[in-house]
């Protein structure tokens, strides 16, 4: 069978909502963060460093030149008297012990820092079991400033963020920026790789083989990159020496090109926009090209978005994005091609479908009745048909009014069949329908009629509901005639339905129409009239003796009383009953009396209007010849 329009948009919006709270739980709680912070490190690329900034590199070369390292503190002592113009010297080399050359040594070095006009900060290293923190020994702390040099890197062993305050104590990259931020950490903007910053082999400097003017009012950092040292670390860029991650870290700082991660409650509102746009995309784009552009041009676009906020110092949740973004979209696709399927199935089986149940059970018995033609079976007809529909047409959109149109059908089709009809066909918003076929049902004119009343009923509860929903509500006529018709297959030998015709169809199609002109909900003929008669629970008022258009014999017509039988009620009908008969007498006078009683019991009962007014008019112009009958010149 198909599957309903409703259903399918439950299933299709309940999986939207499952894989965005399953994405969006991950990035919460940082399911895939190095994946994410991988596919981060793809962003980025080759940047112009600051001249500001020169690393006094402790290489192989130095090593060769001046020694086995632990050098002697009178080296350094050297190297800060050879670049004595710089604005600050940082050491990524430890001193928390004293010299092995002894307390001069250190003395040395002390009255060097002392003598150094700029800024110097010395290397302090907190252990990450204890978190104690190991200072530079006394005699240099007292003639410097003090720093953390601790390297955080990820699950993946990639540096990615420098840790700026801990354990009380900033770090030194934080005193050499000049950034005192309140921050903890920030995500390094890492501008190359490895010597993408001015390094000078230590040996030089310490030679002398560098001006003193080349590092004028420059950071200069000191560190190793000798393999030997193990002051080696992975980052985005590959491996660098811890001094060049200082480097950056202290450029990010300084330039304001700190990296900050997009809000995680603003992250899950990007996940539920991508999400929307997914699903609006399957739901309103027919065209499998236009849907592939479409997902594709998002996939990009998520892409491209995702590195324009990278160049903005702003990280979005790319991955999560583009999970989701798969996700979804194969759900979603699997659902619809599942639901195509099981659609084009119900295609190529639905012969079965263009009739009701109850015909296939008797063709099962009968194949001979699948040929052209019928039979003369007396049926209950039944014509309904919505009150104004093309004003109601004009304050819709064409899928609002489909909707609650296809809600409304839904609904008349279901009392039809629930009492045992079968819904002929659907004429835009008006229902044709029969009963006592193609199963004979004596009783086919108290079903029809039982009928009526649960249409009015299942239309009371709708209109109930749109109205809350401040959707326009429906008011319906409907004609009910009982007589003979030609029942059976009708059409091609390629094509048929079955269906029924004859006068008595016409006349039921007439009657519906007259509900309009009496201002009643329901009216039904003399034949469905005699048949229903002593049913209590299915009580009529007589309301005319009518020509309809087309026909030479005129016929009486009922209405089936679909409202509350109250003593009000009552009162009214035994007043209309009354002028009825004065009417039909010729005693036009006695019966407007008679329907202006029932006016005042009920003022809106629109048989009473009818009637008094043509009273009105027949006490003007008197009849020659009165027969009681009313003639339409419509239909």
């Amino acid at each position: 069978m198909v599957v309903h329009t409703t259903t399918r948009k439950a299933f299709l919006y309940g999986t939207t909502v499952l894989v965005t709270v399953l994405v969006g739980m991950g990035y919460w709680f940082g399911l895939f963060a190095t994946l994410q912070a991988q596919l981060t490190d793809r962003f980025f690329s080759v940047q112009p460093v600051t001249p500001d900034i020169i690393i006094v590199d402790i290489d192989e070369e130095s090593l060769t030149d001046i020694g086995q390292w632990p050098w002697s503190r009178s080296v350094h002592a050297q190297l800060l008297q050879n670049v004595n113009e710089a604005r600050a010297v940082g050491f990524d080399v430890l001193f928390t012990e004293p010299s092995q050359q002894g307390q001069q040594d250190d003395e040395v070095f002390a009255a060097a820092l002392s003598a150094f006009k700029g800024q110097v900060v010395l290397s302090a290293v907190i252990d990450e079991q204890s978190g104690r923190v190991s200072y530079p020994i006394e005699t240099l702390s007292n003639n410097s400033l003090s720093g953390f040099v601790n390297t955080a890197p990820d699950r993946d062993s990639i540096v990615r963020t420098a840790t700026l305050q801990r354990e009380g104590l900033e770090s030194l990259d934080t005193i050499l920026a000049g950034n005192h931020s309140t921050m903890k950490n920030t995500l390094v903007y890492y501008r190359g790789p490895a010597k993408s910053y001015t390094t000078i082999s230590y040996a030089d400097v310490y030679k002398g083989a560098i001006p003193k003017e080349f590092f004028a009012d420059k950071t200069v950092l000191v560190g190793a990159s000798a393999a030997g040292l193990g002051d080696s670390f992975q980052t985005p860029f590959g491996a660098m020496a811890g001094v060049e991650i200082h480097a950056n870290t202290i450029e990010t700082l300084r330039s304001g090109h700190s990296l900050t991660m997009l809000p995680r409650v603003s992250g899950c509102l990007l996940l539920i926009i991508i999400a929307l746009f997914v699903l609006f995309s399957l739901q309103r784009i027919r065209s499998l090209l236009r849907l592939t552009l479409t997902l594709s041009g998002l996939a990009v676009g998520i892409v491209v978005l995702s590195y324009i906020a990278f160049t903005a110092n702003l990280v979005l949740p790319h991955l999560y994005a583009l999970v989701l973004f798969v996700g979804l979209s194969s759900s979603l696709l699997l659902l619809q091609y599942l639901f195509e399927t099981k659609e084009k199935h119900f295609i190529r089986s639905s012969f079965e479908h263009y009739v009701a149940p109850e015909v296939i059970a008797e063709l099962y018995t009968q194949p001979d009745k699948l040929g052209l033609g019928g039979e003369t079976r007396e049926l209950s007809i039944l014509f309904s048909d919505i009150r104004g529909f093309t004003s109601i047409a004009e304050t819709l959109t064409p899928q609002q009014l489909m909707a609650q149109l296809n809600e409304y059908l839904e609904e008349m089709s279901e009392a039809v069949m629930h009492h045992q009809g079968l819904v002929d066909k659907y004429i835009g918003d008006a229902v044709m329908a029969f009963w006592g076929a193609p199963l004979k049902n004596d009783q086919h004119a108290k079903l029809a009629c039982e009928s009526v009343l649960a249409m009015f009923n299942a239309l009371a509860i709708l209109n109930e509901r749109w109205k809350r929903e401040g959707r326009p509500t429906f008011a319906i006529g409907v004609g009910v005639s009982t007589g003979e018709v030609i029942v059976g297959n009708m059409g091609s030998s390629r094509r048929f339905n079955y269906s029924i015709t004859g006068d008595e169809v016409n006349f039921a199609a007439r009657i519906e129409s007259l509900t309009k002109q009496y201002g009643v909900q329901c009216i039904i003929g003399e034949g469905t009239h005699e048949a229903i008669k002593e049913i209590s629970h299915l009580r009529t008022r007589e309301l005319d003796e009518v020509m309809v258009k087309g026909k030479s014999k005129p016929r009486r017509i009922y209405e089936l009383l679909t409202c509350e039988y109250t003593d009000t009620k009552k009162e009214m009908l035994k007043n209309f009953a009354n002028g009825r008969g004065s009417y039909k007498a010729g005693d036009f006078k006695e019966a407007a009396v008679f329907f202006k009683a029932a006016l005042e019991v009920i003022p809106e009962d629109g048989p009473s209007a009818v009637f008094l007014k043509r009273t009105e008019i027949l006490l003007i112009e008197p009849p020659e010849n009165w027969n009681g009958v009313f003639e339409f010149k419509e239909k």
